[in-house]
């Protein structure tokens, strides 16, 4: 039988998991209206209209790179030593922005599929 110690840790631990669950399905089902927004704007007759989302991906992607290269130093330090960090670790920097460029384009990349999926589906049908 449990002691008591074991059964509080128990019944600590449940309310994180349904908080992870939560989370998890939130993201689900933004993931599936992003897929089905894009489809749709993909299905329409003018190109541009399915690239708004990747365009809008893109943008971010490059809005965070931007932050997390450049701001990434304390906000009270000076000039000098901001380049001066540039200068001492820009190899960690450049990987550093490289590294997030590729992960947060996997959106884009995604999209970019839907996009071309639907496009191809389109030109099929009117080659009918």
């Amino acid at each position: 039988m449990p002691d008591k110690y074991e059964l509080a840790t128990r019944v600590e631990e449940m309310p994180n998991l349904f908080s992870f669950l939560f989370w998890i399905a939130v993201f689900a089902v933004i993931c599936a209206g992003l897929y089905y927004l894009q489809k749709l704007l993909s299905e329409n007759e003018d190109k541009r209209l399915g690239l708004i989302l990747p365009g809008v991906s893109v943008l971010a992607s490059l809005f965070m790179v931007i932050r997390a290269v450049f701001f990434s130093a304390p906000i009270t330090a000076q000039v000098e030593s901001f380049y001066e960090m540039v200068r001492e670790n820009a190899m960690g920097l450049l990987g550093l922005a490289i590294v997030l460029l590729v992960i947060t384009n996997i959106p884009t990349v995604l999209l970019m599929l839907v996009y071309r999926t639907e496009k191809r589906k389109l030109r099929g049908e009117e080659d009918e």
